[in-house]
């Protein structure tokens, strides 16, 4: 993607690209000049704006990401992604009647797949409705980190907490992908915050976070 930048600093696919590369590592900050760049170059280019959105979330901005799935659903009213974050970033922000809405029209569109599944796992934690909410959850295949926020809404702290210890591990596909930001600011953590054992999870990804910004914050074109 670097030396696709160099020859072409304007390419859509390649600033998008690097833009959610930057993102996934954890250094959310740093993918925005690109992902801005990809919209410029293309603003109706396919999952331009789902991808500056779930940038937006990650850095607790949930007013912007909300905007930019809007955009994003004007060009692709049936994209699955965007259609994914915006039900899941509704319901973090428990504006849950506007989620079913949401999540019907995720399930109708796409019945079969396991995201809709999963979003609606969370709206019923977040209704309280335990049992129904993990055995809707068990049936996505998920795991990692979506079970650590499933916990975590039911305010299972203990397996939350334990989940995200075992996620700790360098063996873990995950382990060099630094969560600091989304720990620090998605209100998917807020039952944790207060325990300890999340502030020393958090210190270690913002360890991480800074082993990654020394390797790849200097990305430039």
């Amino acid at each position: 993607m670097k030396k696709a930048l160099h020859i072409d600093p304007n390419h859509f696919g390649a600033n998008q690209q690097m833009g959610i590369l930057l993102r996934i590592t954890g250094l959310s900050y740093h993918s925005f000049p690109y992902l801005n760049r990809s919209i410029e170059v293309n603003p109706l280019g396919q999952w331009a704006y789902a991808a500056r959105g779930r940038v937006y979330s990650n850095i607790g901005e949930f007013d912007k990401a909300e905007k930019d799935y809007k955009s994003n659903l004007e060009i692709e009213p049936n994209d699955y992604w965007t259609i994914y974050y915006y039900t899941e970033l509704l319901v973090m922000l428990k504006r849950t009647n506007e989620a079913e809405k949401l999540l019907n029209h995720f399930q109708n569109e796409y019945p079969e797949e396991a995201y809709p599944k999963y979003c609606k796992s969370l709206l019923l934690a977040m209704r309280g409705d335990s049992l129904n909410a993990i055995r809707l959850f068990e049936k996505t295949g998920f795991d990692g980190w979506k079970r650590v926020i499933l916990y975590s809404v039911l305010n299972k702290k203990d397996d939350a907490l334990s989940l995200m210890t075992k996620l700790q591990k360098t063996d873990y596909p995950e382990s060099q992908r630094s969560k600091y930001l989304q720990l620090s600011h998605l209100l998917w953590f807020d039952n944790l915050r207060s325990d300890s054992r999340f502030q020393e999870i958090l210190a270690k990804h913002k360890e991480l976070y800074e082993e990654n910004l020394a390797k790849y914050g200097d990305i430039d074109i």
